[in-house]
């Protein structure tokens, strides 16, 4: 059965992740690789593994390091993520965006958030726009759909449409300001 941080292991992994933090990197990967061979069925040592490889710029064997846990646990959305991020950080957002075809971020998540990303760093705005317009037409709560409506403000102005940006950044502002005057968090 997969696991998330059984037992075994967990003295040597705590201290790969202090050494990877410490920046020696090839220690904390020797420490993560003997963990993962005393647990091979805890996709968090792979995880990790996955971290550390990809903090090294080893992008192709960070993607085998978090396939190893998606093998484990298919459906974690917080593993697909890493993946995800270890496209973006190689520049290939093509494969960034083929890693969602079978997937519906919940608008809002993180994972929707780097979904968008692709299209920003694309400079799709239009496409951007489009997205989060979509959004704005599911049950949304008020946080979602505040976030959606200033999303779509930003990328209309990145495209120079000020005029059209700003009664949408005009009552962002007064909703944040109301909210912030309330005591609520920004």
């Amino acid at each position: 059965k997969a696991s998330r941080w059984g037992s075994v292991g967990v003295g040597i992994v705590m201290t790969a992740m202090v050494k990877r933090r410490q920046g020696q990197l090839p220690e904390s990967i020797q420490l993560q690789l003997e963990a993962a061979a005393l647990d091979p069925r805890n996709a968090d040592v792979w995880v990790n593994l996955g971290r550390s490889y990809r903090a090294q710029q080893r992008f192709a064997e960070a993607r085998e390091m978090f396939d190893r846990a998606l093998a484990l646990l298919p459906d974690d959305h917080a593993i697909l993520d890493q993946k995800i991020e270890t496209y973006l950080a190689e520049g290939d957002l093509d494969r960034a965006e083929q890693a969602f075809a079978n997937l519906k971020p919940k608008f809002g998540s993180r994972l929707f958030g780097k979904y968008m990303y692709i299209f920003i760093l694309r400079r799709e705005f239009e496409r951007a726009i489009a997205i989060l317009e979509q959004g704005t037409k599911e049950d949304l709560g008020p946080n979602e759909l505040f976030y959606a409506r200033l999303g779509i403000a930003v990328d209309q102005v990145a495209l120079g449409k000020f005029e059209t940006a700003r009664p949408i950044l005009a009552q962002s502002r007064a909703q944040l300001q109301k909210r912030l005057g309330a005591g609520e968090p920004g």
